[in-house]
């Protein structure tokens, strides 16, 4: 299994691109990327679907009759150094290449636009810590918001304004031990894809659009 490796932390993924784990050296807790929410859509449209849930769970920007964002079916790993490597995913949307790069401290995950064909997807998808199913989440919507992964379902596609949406371009689920900060660059092409679906997951990461159109990266 292809891995890189920073003072902090390791990056293991399976050589069709698709398991993806994130470990940290220190305290050996793993953060596993789920799959289910590696979604992407290739129309070109703003109004993209992203949900794992169903349909009656829905609320937020995204109507009912939205594309739906759909998985990737194949792929591979090339590694680039001690430090970074690229993942590429293909399926009915199209590809996406994302490059993972380790710094001392952080992982730094970007979409690569000029190799990428879908023009919206999460990135990379929701990180899930091990055992944990239903993480609590912490994100800057109004005032902050404090979710226990209690509750009813709901799936929500936020943009960035300070009432309905998110406020600031970060969000952390929060693990047995740990939570894993991420934050939002070119946040102004940003979505974040927050949802509790039917069978009590929780999913939460970011989200990017006009990927291919702008030929701009994502991180």
């Amino acid at each position: 299994m292809p891995t890189i490796r920073s003072s902090a932390m390791e990056l293991h993924v399976s050589e069709d691109g698709a398991s993806v784990a994130l470990v940290n050296r220190a305290s050996r807790s793993r953060w596993v990327l789920d799959t289910e929410t590696c979604l992407a859509d290739g129309s070109g449209r703003d109004a993209v679907d992203f949900r794992v849930g169903p349909e009656e769970a829905t609320e937020g920007y995204v109507g009912d009759r939205a594309p739906s964002a759909v998985a990737f079916e194949t792929g591979g790993v090339e590694v680039q150094g001690d430090r970074s490597l690229l993942v590429s995913r293909r399926g009915p949307a199209g590809e996406l290449t994302v490059r993972y790069e380790l710094t001392e401290d952080a992982c730094r995950i970007t979409a690569l636009a000029g190799r990428s064909t879908v023009t919206s997807c999460a990135l990379p998808g929701a990180f899930r810590p091990t055992g944990v199913d239903a993480p609590a989440v912490a994100l800057a919507k109004n005032q902050g918001v404090w979710h226990l992964g209690a509750g009813a379902p709901f799936s929500l596609l936020m943009t960035r304004n300070g009432h309905g949406g998110w406020s600031m371009p970060f969000f952390a689920p929060v693990g047995e031990s740990e939570a894993l900060l991420t934050i939002i660059e070119t946040e102004h092409d940003a979505r974040i894809w927050f949802e509790k679906s039917a069978d009590g997951r929780v999913n939460v990461t970011a989200g990017v659009r006009a990927l291919a159109r702008v030929f701009q990266t994502r991180t």
